[in-house]
Order: C-alpha cells, then structure tokens, then sequence
C-alpha cells in the first residue's frame, strides 16, 4: 500500500475541443479508483476553481481584485466538488473536501491536522 498525491491544477482541468472537464475529471478519477482497488492511499490536491468560475461567469481574463477571485473560487469550488463528486460516486467512493490558505501550511500543528 502506498500513499499518492495526484495535484491536479487548472490547465489540466480545463476542457479541450476533444474532452469536456468532466470528462477529464473522470478519467482522473478512473485513475484514482482503480489506485485505490489495490489499496493505496489517495491524496488529491487539485486547483481550478477560480478558472472554472470565470468560465461559469463568462469572464475571460483572470481577476487581479481580491472580491472578484473570491467570488469566483466561490462559484468554481462548488462546480469543481460537483464534478469529482459525481465521478466518484460512479466508482462507488465517497469524497471528501479541506479547504488549505497558505497559513495552514505555515503552522506546524494544523498541518498535521490537515495531513
């Protein structure tokens, strides 16, 4: 058994003339299912969600104003749950989310909190 961290960040997410993002959401999450069929341990670290929330907000270029990233991480982050959510319940898995700021990082204790 072994314990893998698969980071998944926003240009790997966004959709392609070819795949759509929840397609692509899907084949990682094939991945993951069948990583953890044989046991492993699954770490998935994934960005995106202000990228997907400016793709749902029809907004082009990302924000540089704090309240715009804010709202639309808001908006991607509950896009972007969704989106593994209903992959993984295809492979039967429950998913499970933790929101990290860099201070979390940062601080010893609630790193070994979030680990």
């Amino acid at each position: 058994m072994y314990l893998k961290v698969l980071k998944v960040g926003t240009s790997l997410l966004r959709g392609t003339d070819n795949q759509t993002t929840s397609q692509i959401i899907e084949s990682y999450v094939s991945y993951i299912s069948a990583s953890q069929r044989r046991g492993d341990r699954i770490i998935l670290v994934t960005s995106g969600a202000v990228g997907l929330g400016c793709h749902r907000l029809g907004i082009e270029k990302r924000p540089k104003d704090f309240v715009s990233l804010q709202a639309a991480a808001a908006i991607g982050q509950g896009y972007l749950i969704g989106l593994y959510e209903s992959a993984m319940k295809k492979h039967g898995q429950t998913v499970a989310q933790v929101l990290l700021t860099r201070s979390d990082l940062g601080s010893r204790s609630r790193y070994n909190n979030a680990a």
